[in-house]
């Protein structure tokens, strides 16, 4: 999961019990990325979505970010149901 050039297609992951306090990103190349940090036993769950390198998932820059892509989504948070087809 470390190297988004490693992802020809989109790419989700959910971490459920995750024992960390962190999730983050990084960009090598812009020398910037983003973190979210916090208690791991009040926000257990991560997920992370991509579209991947590959041209599927270039198209997908272009259209969902300004002229920066690739696109990442991060996302925590305590438990909620607003994905019930999901169950672990």
């Amino acid at each position: 999961m470390s190297w988004w050039k490693n992802h020809p297609r989109q790419t989700s992951a959910f971490a459920w019990n995750y024992r960390d306090d962190f999730i983050s990103g990084y960009d090598h190349g812009r020398r910037a990325g983003i973190c979210h940090v916090a208690n791991h036993h009040i926000v257990p769950g991560k997920k992370f979505f991509e579209w991947g390198d590959g041209p599927v998932g270039r198209m997908w820059d272009k259209v969902l970010t300004d002229s920066d892509g690739p696109y990442l989504e991060i996302m925590t948070g305590a438990w909620s149901d607003n994905q019930p087809d999901y169950s672990w």
